[in-house]
């Protein structure tokens, strides 16, 4: 429905009110983040469907339904959110309306992701090319974009204050990222004969950043809106990863 709609498309010089402009591009921008996490979920959860998705296509292990290369929207903004014109108008944005644009701009980085690692024709490439070298430099590079992310988007959230607390959600959504890549290259170590040690090193760090998060989460960010599609990810996740980085791990390290 949002490509017969046209969503996909960059509305900027469409002979339409501006106002109408920003609302398609935020519905567009919603189709798109659903899509990219809804896949995750699909990936993650394969035939067993959650009874908080009961129509999710991709939690019927279908692919993503937004191809990246046919859509030309400009990325959200802050400004989408706001009536008229406010070009040069310093205003309070309404903390609900910058989770968005964080959002939308990782799942940015989610499809990237999941087009690296997790597709069919992505894992075929693996499987015939494998390369240490072409691996560590692809963890590097998406690792690279989470961190931009979090100094850009991550970073200036976390000094504001609020109750409830949205940003909870962003920062398990975050969390969730780095321990699907580690996920993912730790899958492809297995296959190569090459030192992980670092890599495990540091899939042991995601992982156990991802954990300390969830425990220590406050009551306002519990109270405030979640994202319906982060939880059951990042729960599989965390089982995968650490199946993968146990083994190699000492018993001194177990019991910390």
């Amino acid at each position: 429905m949002a490509y017969n709609l046209g969503l996909n498309v960059d509305p900027r010089t469409w002979d339409i009110p501006s106002l109408e402009q920003k609302r398609r591009k935020r519905l567009w921008w919603a189709v798109y983040v659903y899509d990219k996490w809804f896949l995750l979920l699909g990936l993650m959860h394969g035939l067993n469907l959650t009874p908080i998705l009961p129509r999710s296509a991709t939690a019927l292990g279908r692919p993503s339904l937004v191809d990246d290369s046919q859509m030309d929207v400009e990325p959200l903004l802050e400004s989408d959110f706001m009536e008229g014109n406010c070009d040069g108008v310093e205003t309070d944005v309404p903390l609900q309306y910058r989770t968005s644009v964080s959002m939308a701009s990782l799942s940015i980085i989610l499809s990237d992701l999941l087009k690296t690692f997790y597709t069919i024709k992505s894992k075929q490439e693996w499987l015939k090319h494998r390369s240490a070298e072409k691996l560590f430099s692809e963890n590097a590079r998406l690792d690279r974009s989470l961190t931009s992310w979090e100094e850009e988007s991550l970073i200036p959230l976390l000094q504001v204050r609020a109750y409830p607390d949205p940003i909870g959600s962003i920062i398990l959504a975050y969390h969730t990222l780095r321990v699907i890549l580690y996920r993912a290259v730790l899958l492809k170590l297995e296959r190569l004969e090459t030192d992980a040690s670092l890599i495990i090193d540091k899939a042991f760090a995601v992982s156990s950043d991802a954990i300390s998060f969830v425990q220590n989460l406050t009551m306002s960010q519990m109270s405030a809106f979640w994202w319906p599609c982060e939880s059951y990810p990042f729960q599989d996740e965390i089982a995968s990863l650490w199946g993968k980085i146990l083994p190699p791990i000492s018993y001194s390290l177990l019991i910390l």
